[in-house]
């Protein structure tokens, strides 16, 4: 019951004031990264993924993605590569964590509460999940967009949605579905 577990993680880490800050966060990090640090990251990051894509565990992952029953068939154990995967995802969201905390010298519990964690699928679903380009380009349009409609500030998880619905509607593979693409290149 993950829901369960994220409320208690929660409850335990406002409660405990000392070495948490509680509800007011940490205050005062030292600033231990640039933005150079970020990027380098970042790049780093995006080619350990393309690597690990082509390797026996990304065809692993493709395969539980694609039909987990029939990759449990041909032999793999779908479990065991799920909890990679969120290991692996949690090492990813641990170092980003990080990096922005010692880059905004804050971090506190509402900093990537429920309306972060939206607009972080947001991005992923515009994008479109099938490669490591689509995440990438709907983060920078969805870090981009506030600043386009920045007189509609108020509105911004309300146009999030609206994407995220109209995308889901019309583009149910995101902006970058190589398919798509191809099809659209070749009609030309």
């Amino acid at each position: 019951m993950p829901g369960g577990f994220d409320c208690v993680v929660r409850v335990v880490i406002l409660n405990t004031e000392e070495w948490t800050g509680g509800a007011l966060g940490l205050n005062g990090i030292p600033q231990a990264t640039q933005w150079w640090h970020v990027w380098t990251a970042l790049i780093a990051t995006l080619a350990v993924l393309w690597a690990l894509r082509r390797s026996k565990v990304g065809r692993a992952f493709e395969a539980i993605k694609e039909d987990e029953t029939a990759a449990n068939l041909m032999g793999i154990n779908a479990n065991s590569y799920k909890l990679l995967a969120f290991v692996l995802g949690a090492v990813i969201a641990g170092l980003a964590g990080t990096l922005n905390a010692h880059l905004t010298f804050f971090i506190g519990p509402n900093e990537f509460g429920f309306d972060r964690g939206v607009e972080i699928l947001t991005m992923a679903i515009l994008g479109g999940i099938n490669g490591l380009a689509g995440p990438v380009m709907g983060a920078v349009i969805l870090t981009l967009l506030p600043e386009a409609l920045r007189a509609f500030h108020d509105f911004r998880l309300v146009i999030n949605g609206f994407i995220l619905v109209l995308i889901v509607l019309f583009l149910p593979k995101g902006l970058w579905d190589p398919t798509r693409i191809k099809r659209w290149i070749g009609a030309r």
